[in-house]
């Protein structure tokens, strides 16, 4: 079956986004480490106290000058911490 005018066109012109898992194997394990990490941290996390000791949990052995540098959710637990 050949292909139609249109399709062959389409080819020329329109661009397709690689998939990750073929250009790069190894950001796909990866992504699955983080997200095994990410669902015992949603596992052991059921309430927002409970996220806020998980997220102290993995954020104490961070210097206070690694925890300046970091997203705002990490400054944010490790405050509310403080206050527990």
């Amino acid at each position: 079956m050949s292909k139609t005018k249109g399709q062959e066109l389409a080819e020329q012109l329109l661009f397709t986004q690689p998939h990750v898992a073929d250009e790069a194997p190894e950001a796909l394990e990866k992504a699955q480490e983080f997200c095994e990490d990410y669902k015992a941290f949603l596992d052991e996390a059921k309430t927002e106290r409970e996220a806020v000791k998980a997220g102290v949990k993995v954020t104490a052995p961070l210097t206070v000058w690694q925890k300046r540098r970091t997203s705002p959710a990490i400054k944010y637990i490790t405050t509310t911490a403080e206050r527990l």
